[in-house]
């Protein structure tokens, strides 16, 4: 990796746009390599006289409005994934724009197994690391879930797989994909950061345009975006589908509960769904991607069986929280689109209280008002700009206003939630909305969800 740097970076002025975890990542990369590099640091939200300020004199720090004032001084830009390339000005000819993931990727390519989707990334990323570290592979674990690659570099030896959750972000300006690229589905998302849902398709595709002859494709037949996609690009990879049918050309498939392949010659059980912790058609789907995934990398069938049993769950991911009175409470704030609200109620069944909304990111809510109208959910509580959108859609097109009530605050909607639950029945934090308008993002709002829920159970055991 250090040689590669140097190639691209030595003898040159690196600016670092944004100063986030990915951000202080390379920075820390960089100077530990390079001591003497004139380094720029470009972040609206720092000080320059803040904690974070750095007093190093090869560094330069540009913070607040003025923060892209010197832009154009630097050779290279090394570009956060937060950062919308839109934001930035436009490059001169001589200046290259890049980002950590493209240079790990171009380091390390052919130990790596990529893998992203609009939903599923993290939970099948975890499957797929534990299965490689239990069957005796050396793994590391990388990506959009708060692990920048560069903070592994020198752990990284010839042998070692590299497990990489790539976001739509990491991906959107990438010309380098992984040996093994895994696409999961595409759904409508994010439709605040980009031009338009054809241009989010287009960043998540990056998985996989990029691969040549030898490398491997993985990607969900049942999701009609994904297919689409493979049948648009004419691509050098191998390609493996997989689906929860048999007979449609799939490599990975699903009988009852028992995965199956044919990647090995001839058709072998992997291991049963139902060993797994894991509810829902959606996380059959990541089970099966992460089976393909390590059959690709040259784990056996057996091995792969033996070390599924172990795996656990993830918070936030239709996570039971506790009981109640006999009110049961789950957290599913992961669910920022749709399609996994829809997915989280179906697979739970007995949902009485569905908490929704959030931050609007313009998402066509008209298949999910529908679903609602017809779910039998007696309260569907709403919060946020988002929830305003799909109450006024379930007012005109329904009528149901006995069952929608709205709260400014979202503290109000749980509390709601906590009182009106009948016995025996479930209430669901599932917003479908994104969390980034009274939340750091959706860990931070499922947390809350757990602290109120977790208040009513401690007062109720002081009572007793």
């Amino acid at each position: 990796m250090r040689d590669l740097l140097a190639n691209y970076l030595e003898g040159k002025k690196v600016l670092i746009a944004g100063f986030g975890v990915e951000g202080r990542s390379t920075y820390s990369l960089l100077r530990r390599f390079f001591p003497q590099m004139v380094i720029g640091i470009a972040d609206r939200q720092m000080k320059e006289d803040g904690p974070e300020a750095l007093t190093d004199k090869n560094t330069i720090v540009m913070a607040g409005a003025a923060y892209l004032d010197r832009y154009h001084d630097f050779d290279v830009v090394v570009k956060s994934p937060g950062i919308r390339m839109d934001a930035l000005p436009r490059p001169e000819s001589r200046q290259l724009i890049t980002s950590q993931t493209a240079l790990f990727l171009e380091a390390y390519r052919r130990q790596v197994i990529g893998i992203t989707g609009t939903k599923g990334k993290t939970t099948t990323a975890h499957l797929v690391h534990h299965l490689l570290g239990k069957s005796g592979c050396k793994s590391l674990l990388v990506g959009n879930m708060g692990y920048p690659p560069f903070d592994v570099v020198e752990q990284v030896d010839s042998d070692t797989r590299i497990v990489f959750e790539l976001s739509s972000h990491q991906l959107e300006h990438c010309r380098v994909s992984p040996h093994i690229a895994v696409l999961l589905n595409i759904f409508q998302e994010h439709l605040d950061h980009y031009a338009s849902y054809r241009h989010y398709q287009m960043a998540k595709s990056n998985i996989a345009t990029h691969q040549q002859t030898g490398d491997f494709f993985i990607y969900s037949m049942n999701n009609e975006r994904s297919a689409s996609l493979v049948r648009e690009f004419r691509l050098r990879s191998t390609l493996t589908g997989f689906s929860s049918n048999a007979g449609n050309g799939a490599r990975v498939w699903l009988e009852k509960d028992e995965i199956l392949s044919d990647l090995g010659g001839s058709v072998q059980k992997i291991f049963r769904t139902s060993l797994l912790p894991l509810q829902g058609e959606h996380n059959q789907s990541n089970m099966m991607a992460a089976a393909a995934a390590c059959l690709l990398a040259g784990l056996t069938p057996d091995a792969i069986g033996l070390a599924a049993a172990g795996f656990a769950t993830l918070p936030h991911r239709m996570e039971f929280v506790g009981e109640f009175g006999g009110k049961l409470f789950y957290n599913d704030s992961i669910a920022t689109i749709p399609e996994a609200a829809m997915m989280a109620v179906t697979t739970l069944r007995d949902v009485d209280s569905l908490i929704l909304g959030g931050f609007d990111r313009g998402i066509d809510y008209g298949e999910f008002i529908d679903f609602l109208a017809q779910s039998g959910i007696r309260q569907l509580l709403f919060t946020g700009q988002a929830g305003i959108r799909m109450m006024q859609g379930i007012a005109e097109k329904h009528d149901l206003p006995e069952r929608c009530l709205y709260f400014e605050r979202f503290d109000d909607a749980v509390i709601a939630g906590i009182q009106h639950t009948r016995q025996g029945r479930i209430c669901l934090l599932s917003p479908a909305a994104s969390s980034y308008d009274q939340f750091r993002n959706f860990e931070h709002r499922g947390q809350r969800f757990r602290e109120l829920i977790q208040s009513v159970l401690n007062d109720h055991t002081r009572k007793l």
